[in-house]
């Protein structure tokens, strides 16, 4: 099983925490080769996470992917909120060459039972497996997507890498970020959907659970998101209670496990995993939500719920998606403007 994570410096803990929890819930597995693709991780961070493979008697793998990476493609890249490294995935083809199939792991995930049947998955005609997420059709129209399309959450990917190569995915990888001027939606993962759509594997809920299936009822996350979630009520509930796969996506209602103050339901699975590492005395991170999280926060707490959601489904669903396709044709227009004038010189 060939298991692979992307993070920098500041992620490094997550990462290790992950990597624990895979390896002890996983133990029995024969060989279990953890890759991590890392981005500006200081000696000291690379040691612990070395020292968390060894104690578990596994190999890690660390692999450098540098800015390097991204200028040898020509690519103008905005991170936003993200860090560099959340575009290492997009080449891994290229970065572990001798793998074929991969099991791709977001470092905010915990691993909480055996991963051999989705390791196992027949993709058959498709090049990767995850996890459906409802999102409204305005970030689908972003992407290139139809509103009745399936989009799919990139934090835990089953990837076929030989058809990766087969299908030039990197250079389809590339022309995507060029088209939005380096500034894609939800970055990676809207790469990852506008490229290949219908060519992914629908694996169950239960190895991707989302935090807001723990803030919101099954109705509220329709509402809240505007879009069908893919799964039934049931298969949703029975994911939430019996999780594969914790994904602390990030959340307005409910901070992360290594922030102060978290009520995730998880929270204390992360802890005593965290509690094994070399970070079991690290200090957790401060709560600093931003303007917008705040304002719904208070919202959730002083006007009625239904009211709430609505608003929140509103800034999310609708104004997110507006202003990411208002900077992509901003930028667009300055690119046009500058060769224009490159033209008149």
């Amino acid at each position: 099983m060939n298991v692979v994570y992307a993070c920098d410096d500041k992620y490094a803990m997550l990462a290790g925490v992950s990597i624990e929890s895979l390896l002890r819930t996983n133990h029995d597995v024969d060989e279990i080769r953890v890759f991590v693709l890392t981005n500006g991780v200081s000696e000291e961070n690379a040691q612990k996470l070395i020292s968390i493979a060894e104690q578990n008697h596994r190999k890690i793998n660390l692999v450098t992917v540098s800015a390097e990476t991204f200028k040898s493609k020509k690519l103008c890249i905005d991170a936003q909120r993200w860090s560099l490294a959340a575009f290492a995935r997009l080449f891994t083809p290229q970065l572990l060459p001798d793998l074929d199939r991969i099991l791709y792991l977001d470092c905010d995930t915990i691993v909480l039972g055996s991963l051999m049947d989705v390791w196992n998955v027949d993709l058959g005609s498709c090049t990767c497996a995850a996890v459906a997420e409802p999102f409204s059709a305005y970030h689908k129209k972003n992407v290139g997507m139809d509103k009745g399309e399936v989009y799919y959450n990139s934090g835990v990917m089953l990837i076929d890498l030989d058809k990766w190569r087969n299908q030039d995915a990197i250079s389809l990888f590339v022309a995507s970020i060029d088209r939005h001027r380096g500034r894609v939606p939800y970055v990676d993962q809207g790469v990852l959907n506008e490229v290949f759509r219908s060519k992914f594997y629908c694996l169950p809920a239960k190895y991707n659970v989302f935090t807001e299936y723990y803030d919101f009822s099954y109705g509220e996350v329709e509402r809240y998101r505007a879009d069908k979630v893919v799964y039934s009520e049931i298969e949703i509930e029975e994911a939430a209670k019996f999780p594969v796969i914790m994904h602390y996506v990030s959340s307005f209602m409910t901070p992360r496990p290594w922030v102060q103050g978290s009520t995730h339901p998880y929270a204390q699975q992360w802890d005593e995993y965290c509690a094994y590492t070399p970070w079991k005395r690290a200090k957790k991170w401060s709560d600093t939500p931003g303007k917008s999280k705040l304002m719904l926060r208070w919202m959730f707490r002083c006007t009625p719920r239904r009211f709430a959601i609505w608003v929140a489904m509103i800034m999310n669903s609708y104004v997110r998606p507006m202003l990411d396709s208002a900077y992509c044709k901003k930028s667009a227009h300055a690119k046009a403007s500058e060769k224009r004038q490159s033209i008149q010189k």
